[in-house]
């Protein structure tokens, strides 16, 4: 049978009509969950409030930023509160005083209650709803700078040995007293807590802590608090609502801290591996020697950990600092489209503070899979600025 032409040609008018009406509908959708610029700030800027510390004497000490995620809850990083006796949040003309709930020094997070906020709640981003490339706000102080705003994209997403997200790369700008505020993505959700900015000569690099973490902060203050008080989960707070010396892993009792200046070590660290040409004889894609980028966290406790790679190859190596600042750090790279191309890499090296300067100067060996030395290495880093 033969159907007619103009029952064809309406047919298909038809179909391109339907077409026509989802793409509206769809862009309509979309329209309604991304937000403009504009938009994101007037919705977001209630929830985002100035950290002020005090010393003993009531003095002004530093100051920082935090997200409200709960009614009177706020989420920040915990170097904001370092040596504080007495915490306040602001925003706009509203002041009020803090006491410090929840702590994992360990990532650098910490949680704030400030009854009277009257704040809404920021959304959380799903764990892991992140990638790279796309468009983010941060909404900080820095600077002191209240409810700044800056705008950019997903530069990277930095992974430990384990796979497991540690740390958002993003060209929105973050500078001091940016700590402690929030990342988020184009429906305003929060993605994560901006923490520090790479410094030395790198631009719009500047880090934040994964929403996932904020998440894990009640579990793992928790179980802390248990590990240290024998099970049965009591903790002791200051005046000022920090840890009490028994209980949080202080500046004071790091052998690491007492060698070198208070806080120079724990933190977020970057800068450059640098190896030599391949020293065995079998054939290798690259035989020549090369410059990479490569990152460190130091913990409260003194472990100190080295991550660098990219879509090819992760290489990750760990160990603790001794109180005379050294540190032997020893760990396995892999290829992530060959699993039987491994190797073993030994970093020994020692860490110097000047002033507010820190830096570790090491050396490095990679060993190939039959156990020879296969290139040896420098590895030149220096701590981050911390937002």
């Amino acid at each position: 049978m033969t159907v007619p032409r103009k029952r064809i040609a309406a047919s298909r008018t038809a179909a391109r009509a339907a077409a026509a009406c989802a793409a509206t509908i769809a862009a309509a959708a979309s329209s309604q969950s991304v937000m403009s610029t504009t938009q994101l700030y007037a919705t977001l800027e209630p929830s985002v409030w100035v950290v002020r510390t005090f010393d003993k004497d009531n003095l002004p000490l530093g100051q920082g930023s935090a997200v409200v995620i709960a009614t009177d809850t706020l989420a920040t990083n915990c170097h904001v509160l370092r040596k504080a006796k007495r915490v306040e949040v602001t925003h706009l003309k509203v002041v009020l005083p803090a006491t410090l709930e929840l702590w994992d020094t360990a990532r650098d997070l910490c949680q704030l209650r400030a009854p009277g906020t009257q704040a809404p709640a920021v959304a959380l981003a799903d764990d892991g709803a992140v990638a790279v490339g796309q468009s983010v706000i941060a909404l900080g102080a820095p600077a002191g700078l209240e409810l700044t705003l800056s705008t950019g994209i997903v530069s990277a997403l930095r992974h430990d040995d384990a796979g497991r997200l540690v740390a958002i790369q993003t060209s929105a700008a973050i500078s001091r007293g940016s700590s402690g505020g929030g990342l988020f993505d184009e429906q305003g959700r929060l993605l994560g807590i901006t923490s520090a900015t790479v410094t030395g000569g790198a631009q719009n690099l500047n880090l934040a802590l994964p929403v996932a973490m904020v998440r894990a902060l009640p579990e793992r203050h928790a179980a802390a608090q248990r590990a240290k008080n024998g099970g049965d989960g009591s903790s002791r707070t200051s005046a000022a609502g920090a840890p009490a010396a028994a209980d949080a892993p202080p500046e004071a009792r790091n052998p690491v801290r007492a060698a070198l200046a208070p806080g120079a070590l724990t933190g977020q660290w970057s800068g450059d591996f640098r190896c030599g040409p391949y020293l065995l004889q079998a054939k290798v894609p690259n035989p020549n020697g090369w410059t990479v980028t490569a990152n460190m966290t130091v913990g409260n406790d003194g472990h100190a950990t080295i991550v660098r790679g990219d879509t090819h190859y992760s290489e990750s190596v760990s160990g603790d600092v001794q109180a005379d600042g050294s540190a032997t750090m020893r760990g396995r790279g892999a290829n992530k489209t060959n699993a039987s191309n491994t190797w073993t890499t030994e970093v020994t090296g020692r860490f110097a503070s000047s002033g507010k300067d820190a830096r570790f100067d090491g050396e490095a060996n990679i060993g190939s899979a039959s156990g020879g030395i296969s290139r040896r290495c420098t590895v030149r880093l220096t701590k981050n600025t911390i937002g």
